[in-house]
């Protein structure tokens, strides 16, 4: 049996982590396929994309397993290797946070790793790098799939994991000054020896935009330390070089905080049976059966053990919903001064993470959710419409996890008057010659900014069947736009949305992506699941699984789509398949 595999990074890796897992897993040749020249990494670690000051905002101990674990994989390393990565040998911990390129290094070595120990075995592995799959078409005849690379050469596979990760090709217009997005994070940098002295805006106050803050700044001046504090100090090259971020909510994502549990579990407070009980009589799961049966005890009881008896009393009135409950603790991090608000912030997260302290609530919060995203198939479009629209914002900016030490820095570019945050909208975006120019709306109030320099920091952009990458699969009807039916008939002012559209007598919601069933096998414009062709790229798929953030889930994901594979190959098979060696 022939696999392919379109693309090398982190969930590429852990679906040949798992599949190394069975002794006969059947596959006798694995072709991988990646269009960067460097292989096995990803592109949030690899050093073409990103930069030595870029932090992973993961530590050691929240890292799925592979061979071995990154901090005893960076204990391993020569004093050569730690002194370019910028690591002291003593202060290796499990719960440190290091730089991407230092976590990019590790993958890269895992999947080495990994291939070495398949072809030790008689597993055929050939690697493509530099080499980008541009279309793939199915031949249901043959029971192959066909991928034409872009050296102008096809070839045919049993079976096709496509797994491109994070797309950013998006058209910047560089003579405004205006990226659709910061990566690869060189495209933004001066030139070495010249400097912006200027301000420079920001659409996004996530961890992506800290990135290009930090890459920024470290071009534009230095840091010093002054006893706990650091400080920093402008070039004198670049006296009016500013940074300022736009958002809407005016938040600052909340700040590492330590956890009983770092790894996600699907089921960790609920069966897939118990899920199933949940559903009403047309098997759909509603969002705020879920919060009443699941996320109101385990929430109240996670609050209760941090000390917030208020929120967790609150949540023993049923009339309190999710959206209450959202806005309750949105609240709590809502400050006319998020940087101020930052410092608060600091002394609970310092002494949480300082003194093995968990944030109960947080880490409950978001195990709840990512059992949610690996179920979301289940709820209508309006819960659906609800968890992008309002959850999300909530998990991405109060459960996002900010490094203590990027936290420190950002306080100190603040401090220097180098960072603002600037709350509201952006309604408009014009660029022109030399610049681009925003307008921010914030309650009913339009200010216009203008910058020499605008990057989008707002992540991937959004996959649609017309910007599909594997355009004959969509002319083929082999894949089908993501969607959700309602579960109430459909208002007639929203009837005109071009998103919500009527089939055989139901009304649904497009969603972004494609559609794909539970073990990440594309489905067609017939509602059939392709037997070759499996999708689990985040970007690919929103739609379908919008929480699935991190290695944790890349992790997830491969372990679901391999157990699938495997299965699906028992049944179709005379040949057992042997158990999962855990040797």
């Amino acid at each position: 049996m022939k696999l392919a595999i379109i693309g090398s990074g982190a969930t590429a890796i852990y679906i040949l982590k798992h599949l190394s897992e069975y002794r006969d897993h059947g596959v006798s040749e694995i072709h991988i396929f990646e269009k960067e020249s460097l292989m096995g990494m990803g592109m949030p670690y690899n050093p073409i994309y990103t930069d030595k000051y870029h932090l992973a905002n993961i530590t050691s101990e929240e890292i799925p397993l592979l061979t071995t674990s990154f901090s005893e994989w960076l204990r391993a390393q020569s004093a050569e290797v730690l002194n370019d990565l910028a690591i002291e040998r003593d202060q290796i911990s499990d719960n440190e946070v290091y730089s991407r390129i230092a976590l990019g290094r590790y993958l890269h070595d895992q999947y080495t790793k990994i291939l070495d120990d398949m072809a030790s075995v008689g597993t055929l592995v050939f690697q493509y790098p530099g080499i980008e799959v541009i279309d793939i078409a199915d031949e249901p005849n043959k029971s192959m799939a066909r991928i034409y690379a872009s050296d102008g050469s096809n070839m045919v596979f049993d079976h096709v994991f496509i797994s491109t990760g994070h797309n950013f090709d998006q058209p910047d217009k560089p003579a405004s000054g205006y990226f659709k997005s910061p990566w690869p994070i060189e495209k933004i940098l001066p030139q070495t020896g010249t400097f912006y002295n200027f301000e420079i805006g920001l659409l996004g106050a996530s961890l992506s935009a800290f990135d290009v803050v930090t890459s920024l700044v470290h071009r534009h001046g230095r840091f010093m330390k002054r006893g706990d504090r650091i400080i920093f100090k402008k070039h004198p090259s670049a006296p009016q070089f500013k940074i300022k971020m736009h958002s809407a909510e005016g938040w600052l994502p909340h700040l590492q905080y330590e956890q009983k549990n770092p790894m996600r579990e699907i089921y960790r407070y609920i069966s897939r049976d118990g899920l199933l009980k949940l559903c009403d009589n047309e098997g759909r799961l509603r969002i705020d059966d879920y919060f009443d049966a699941l996320c109101r005890p385990v929430l109240r009881d996670s609050l209760s053990a941090n000390g917030y008896e208020e929120a967790a009393e609150r949540l023993n009135d049923h009339t309190f919903k999710f959206s209450d409950f959202i806005e309750k603790m949105s609240e709590r991090h809502e400050y006319e001064n998020p940087f101020e608000g930052m410092v608060e912030e600091m002394r609970v997260a310092s002494t949480s993470v300082n003194e093995d302290i968990p944030i109960y609530w947080k880490e409950a919060m978001d195990d709840l959710m990512y059992t949610l995203n690996f179920h979301m198939e289940m709820l209508p479009a309006e819960d659906q419409i609800f968890f992008r629209e309002s959850v999300m914002p909530f998990l991405l900016n109060v459960i996002a996890a900010l490094p203590l030490q990027s936290a420190k820095i950002l306080l100190a570019l603040h401090d220097a008057g180098v960072l603002d945050l600037i709350k509201g909208k952006i309604e408009n975006i014009e660029t022109d010659q030399k610049s681009t120019r925003i307008s921010v709306v914030r309650e009913e109030n339009t200010t216009n900014y203008n910058y020499r320099i605008f990057i989008e920091c707002g992540g991937d952009k959004k996959i649609n069947l017309e910007s599909y990458p594997f355009q004959s699969l969509v002319k083929d009807g082999l894949v089908r736009a993501s969607s959700a039916a309602f579960a109430n008939v459909v208002a007639e002012d929203d009837r005109t949305d071009e998103t919500v559209f009527k089939e055989n007598g139901k009304w649904f919601k497009t969603l972004p992506g494609i559609d794909v069933d539970s073990a990440y096998r594309v489905i067609g414009s017939d509602g059939r699941a392709n037997p070759r062709i499996y999708d689990p790229t985040f970007t690919h798929i929103q739609g379908v699984r919008p929480y699935s953030y991190g290695l944790q889930a890349c992790n997830t994901t491969a372990e679901i789509l391999v157990q699938h594979f495997i299965k699906n190959r028992v049944r179709n098979s005379e040949v057992p398949v042997s158990a999962k060696d855990t040797n």
